[in-house]
């Protein structure tokens, strides 16, 4: 799988070219009516808390996916069909060499597709800024997706929307008018049956994707939160989560912060995302880093404790959500991190102050609070 912090060099890097070509492609547009929302493409690469939010709120919102292509990474295929998307183009990112094949072939597909609309949730990306006017050219597609701007630009058949203060759900819903509408008005999906939850089951994730490690809280401050719930809950069973990638750094916690005697077990890499997401539902509360595994957690139900630094829950997060505890520094210069490009702890030269202004014991009191609530059957 190609690195994803060498993607957004090069999506930096691919800037001019995408500045030259794009005024250029759109000469060579047809300007045709796009009053009938019948097909759409949505392109979002990167992120399986973003895949996992875009589609919740799509389905809330009465859209019909089965009239949308997805075109996504195909290292983001378990989710997708986790999330039961039903039409999925899949870029080959295995070597980097793949990458141009592979996207020339789906811009065929998309071409003969021939949608209404392409919705390109990859925030700011120049790369496939390319891709979407090398999709729609000599064509009436319209393409709807998000920049860097002052103010939104809507043009005859490009509608480009300003990514400043807005949250990643006000983006999503800016773009339903766009997309095709569902008959009727059920919006319900669950890709599994209801489990049983266990009031004793409490997962942790003290991980968070390279993409942005800065999210992660520190590992030590992690084994006071699990050494003060236990004091507090000794008969908790507490399991730490995450990829088989991370199962080394999590162990890495549990040795040098953990006593040899806290029962606390390493499931890193023993599920597939799909199992995980059936062993969550069963777990009276996850306590998280900003992550996937607290998205997949909120959208099946499950009382989250979602640690915040760099990012926000303004922007990424579920602000008014019931079973949701967001914890934060409350910092001026946070989040430092709003986009993909965005160099995060620029204002603490990287020391990410935010997150440790948040103190175990207020995870702690969070978490009892969570515990004594009755926990959510689904």
């Amino acid at each position: 799988m190609i690195d994803l912090k060498y993607l957004v060099t090069l999506d930096r890097w691919a800037y001019p070219v995408y500045a030259l070509i794009s005024p250029l492609l759109s000469l060579f547009k047809k300007r045709g009516s796009q009053a009938k929302r019948q097909q759409a493409v949505i392109i979002k690469m990167l992120g399986i808390g973003s895949i996992t939010r875009i589609i919740t709120t799509l389905r809330k919102s009465h859209v019909d996916l089965n009239q949308i292509h997805f075109v996504t990474l195909d290292s983001n295929r378990q989710l997708c069909e986790l999330l039961g998307i039903p039409n999925t183009l899949y870029i080959d990112s295995d070597k980097w060499y793949h990458i141009p094949v592979s996207l020339w072939r789906t811009l065929l597909k998309i071409r003969k597709i021939n949608p209404n609309y392409v919705v390109d949730y990859e925030r700011s990306s120049n790369l496939l800024g390319i891709f979407r006017g090398l999709a729609t050219v000599f064509s009436d597609i319209h393409t709807v997706s998000f920049y860097q701007l002052v103010q939104d630009k809507e043009g005859a058949s490009d509608i480009r929307f300003k990514l400043k203060d807005r949250s990643i759900a006000s983006l999503i819903n800016l773009t339903i008018p766009y997309l095709p509408e569902k008959a009727g008005d059920d919006a319900s999906f669950s890709g599994m049956t209801g489990e049983q939850v266990d009031n004793n089951r409490v997962f942790i994730n003290i991980n968070a994707s390279d993409y942005l490690p800065y999210r992660k809280y520190p590992p030590e401050a992690f084994a006071q939160v699990i050494t003060g719930l236990l004091e507090q809950r000794p008969d908790l069973e507490i399991s730490l989560i995450g990829a088989a990638g991370e199962r080394a750094y999590v162990q890495s916690m549990m040795d040098i912060h953990l006593a040899p005697h806290i029962p606390v077990k390493n499931l890193c890499g023993e599920w597939s995302l799909s199992q995980l997401v059936k062993e969550m539902r069963k777990a009276v509360l996850l306590i998280t880093n900003d992550s996937g595994p607290m998205h997949l957690a909120v959208t099946h139900q499950v009382k989250t404790i979602a640690i915040w630094g760099p990012t926000t829950p303004d922007i990424f997060g579920y602000t008014q959500h019931p079973d949701v505890v967001n914890l934060h520094s409350g910092r001026s210069c946070a989040p430092c991190f709003t986009y993909p490009k965005s160099k995060a702890g620029v204002f603490c030269d990287k020391r990410i102050d935010c997150m440790n202004d948040i103190q175990p014991a207020q995870i702690i009191e969070a978490a009892v609070k969570l515990l004594i609530q009755d926990p959510v059957t689904t």
